[in-house]
This record gives structure tokens, C-alpha cells and sequence, in this order.
């Protein structure tokens, strides 16, 4: 390798470390404005993960659904009574009175037939009403068996709908259809928390970007990892001079060289050695806590002075970061590297050391045009342009 691949090479990795000291790493994922965990969506109906196939690997679909009413009681007395909304948060109550032409219509309260002045269109109040006490029963059995089942399901279902609708508002941004700030869709795996020097942490250490896209027959969100290496999340750590970090780089440069399948949050076989890694190079006392749990315990563990990293996932939006710059200025190296090629002229020009002894530059003979003053025979004469 010539001297010239080498300056190219350290200005490279001198371009790397600038990008990844710009600015403060985020360490909590609970700063950014949209962030979903593994554990709040697995409970989530109309999703469904990792359902693409091989040709389309597609690593979560969210349904389009739309919300529903609070179920009808089937008791004709407590229907009289009963106050409900379609908002499931709001428990069913009864009303405060009803008039007695409604509970006469219905047979559940007789007039006097010798009262000719009885007003028939005014109000009984519940606490004078003679079956107040089937009511109460009514309404009872009713919120036990049906609106708390089905309050129970709207607000998972209106959880989807939120979601849909948060992620539909990113597609547009990401498109640049609403703003013009940058942001980018980022699938992270292995949760690091930590109480770190007074920080806490809260953040995946692998990440891969993906795309937003809608399925045009279904309506449904789909969202794909896109075509590029998922990277390691060490800013924060490198931030507070971690010792651990080089090291950390290394394994998983040798991790990714060995393993044959890509990236995937679903595959444990991808990530599952790197994450047990990190724990031994970041933190002595680090605690990798998928042999702490439950393979169903997917919440994340309370932050300590030890490191814990599960093997959860989350789904955030954040400002574009760096690592797409990093990443071409590592593919960049590497082409470098394998290809000890001529570097193109002009990259030399940079590279090579500059004279220090001027030199006479012989120029090319150019042959340029003269106006000279022609007779052609005539009376007339006329300038010519004549090729000297």
C-alpha cells in the first residue's frame, strides 16, 4: 500500500471520529417524541410481527381499525336508566331521573286512573323509583360481563389506532410532506440501562434503520428494514471514555464476519452473542438479563449502578444521525483497503506532498489568429483573418 492510500486511510478515521464527537449522544429513548417498546405492542390486537418471507422481509404490519361502541345491555329496565359512552376510560353510571311517560311507555311504573290531573311528563328520580334496586343490580351484572370486557379491548384497539396514526404522520415526514426537519426510523435490540455516573441510560445498542410503507389493497402500515448494516450504538459510552468501547468494536466486527445472517430483532442468533459482549466490556459488574427473567418477561428492568441489557427491542424516531456518513466513510476505507488500486488523479493532487523546488513549465505551441489588411484586386479593400 502506497504512502497515499495511507494518508487517505488516517484521514478517514479522522473523519469518523469528528462525526461521532459531534454533539451530545442521546442516552434515553424516553426523550425522543415517538418511541415504542416490545412489550407495550406485543399486547397490541392487528399486529403482527416478522411476517414477511424471505423475498420480503416485512417486521411488523399494523392493521387499519377503527373504533368501536360500547356494547347495548339486553335488560329493558336498565336501558332506561343506564348512561354510557363510547369512551372506555369512562365507566357506565345511571341517570339521575327519567320521565315517567318513558317508564309508563314501558310498563314499569301505572297510573292512577282516578288522578285526572296526574302530569305524566314529569320526572322520577332515580331514589324514589320502586325497582331502583333491580336497577342498580342490572347495571352491575352488566358492567361485570359486558362493558369491562369490551373496555378492556377498546383501549388496546385505540392503542393500534394511535399507533397507526403516529406512524402514518412519519411516513408524511419522512417523505418530507409536513416538515422539514430530518428524521429517520430506527429498530433498536438490547436495551442498555444503566445509572451511569449520575445519567441514566436507557438506550438499544444495535440499531437498523427501516421504512414506512402502506399496503395498497389492506391499508395496512408495513415496515421493513432497509438495505443497510445495522450499527452499534457506542456514542454514549465513548462520550464518558468507556475503556470498554475499542474492545467492544472489535467483537463485533468479528461477530458480524462469522455469523451469515443479517441483522434481525427476531433472530437471536444475530445479536444474542454481541449483547453478552457488551455486558462483559462496558461494565464489570454488567448483568445480561435474559438469564435474570422469564423468556415471556419482555418489560425492561428498573436502571441501577450495574449494567443490564435485555434482548428487547424498540421502535423510535430520531434526527438523523450520523452513522450514514460513518457508514459510507467505512465502506469507503474498505474499498480502499481490498483495492490497492491507482488512486484517481485528483484525490492524489490532495494527497501527495506538495514541490518544493519550482520547475519551468514548457507550454504547447498555440497558434492563434492575426488581422492583417488584404488586397483581393479590387477597388475595395478588406481586413482578413489569417492563420498564422
Amino acid at each position: 500500500m502506497t504512502l497515499e492510500h495511507e494518508r487517505l486511510l488516517s484521514l478517514i478515521d479522522f473523519a469518523k471520529e469528528s462525526a461521532k464527537l459531534r454533539g451530545s449522544p442521546t442516552c434515553d429513548v424516553a426523550r425522543y417524541s415517538f418511541r415504542e417498546y416490545e412489550h407495550n405492542l406485543k399486547e397490541l390486537p392487528g399486529l403482527n410481527f416478522n411476517a414477511g418471507g424471505d423475498e420480503d422481509e416485512i417486521w411488523l404490519t399494523v392493521d387499519r381499525l377503527h373504533e368501536s361502541n360500547a356494547p347495548a345491555t339486553n335488560q329493558a329496565l336498565l336501558g332506561l336508566w343506564l348512561k354510557v359512552s363510547n369512551d372506555p376510560s369512562k365507566e357506565p353510571t345511571l341517570k339521575n331521573s327519567v320521565e315517567f311517560s318513558t317508564l309508563l311507555g314501558a310498563g314499569f311504573v301505572k297510573t292512577n286512573t282516578k288522578n285526572d290531573s296526574l302530569d305524566i311528563n314529569h320526572l322520577v328520580a332515580l331514589q324514589d323509583f320502586e325497582q331502583a334496586d333491580e336497577v342498580a343490580s342490572q347495571l352491575k351484572t352488566y358492567s361485570t360481563l359486558q362493558w369491562s370486557p369490551w373496555a378492556a379491548e377498546e383501549k388496546k384497539r385505540r392503542l393500534n389506532i394511535q399507533l397507526y396514526g403516529n406512524l402514518f404522520t412519519l411516513k408524511q415526514q419522512l417523505e418530507g410532506s409536513i416538515t422539514d426537519s430530518q428524521v429517520e426510523i430506527v429498530w433498536g435490540t438490547g436495551m442498555c440501562v444503566w445509572n451511569m455516573g449520575g445519567n441514566k441510560v436507557s438506550y438499544p445498542l444495535i440499531t437498523r434503520l427501516v421504512d414506512i410503507s402502506i399496503n395498497e389493497i389492506s391499508m395496512a402500515i408495513e415496515i421493513r428494514p432497509r438495505s443497510v448494516e445495522a450499527q452499534l450504538e457506542l456514542d454514549i459510552y465513548t462520550a464518558v471514555d468507556n475503556l470498554g468501547t475499542p474492545e467492544l468494536e472489535k467483537a463485533y466486527k468479528d461477530f458480524t464476519g462469522k455469523i451469515t445472517q443479517t441483522f434481525s430483532p427476531f433472530d437471536s442468533g444475530t445479536f444474542d452473542g454481541i449483547l453478552r459482549s457488551a455486558v462483559a466490556c462496558l461494565d464489570s459488574k454488567g448483568i445480561y438479563w435474559p438469564t435474570k427473567t422469564t423468556a415471556d418477561d419482555r418489560k425492561l428492568p428498573s436502571a441501577s449502578e450495574e449494567l443490564k441489557i435485555t434482548d428487547t427491542w424498540v421502535l423510535i424516531s430520531r434526527p438523523r444521525s450520523k452513522n450514514s456518513f460513518v457508514q459510507d466513510l467505512e465502506r469507503f476505507k474498505k474499498n480502499i483497503e481490498e483495492n490497492a488500486s491507482m488512486l484517481p488523479k485528483a484525490i492524489m493532487a490532495v494527497l501527495t506532498e506538495p514541490a518544493n523546488v519550482n520547475e519551468d513549465i514548457i507550454l504547447p505551441s498555440f497558434r492563434g489568429i492575426s488581422m492583417v489588411q488584404g488586397y483581393d484586386g479590387d477597388s475595395n479593400s478588406s481586413a482578413k483573418g489569417v492563420v498564422a
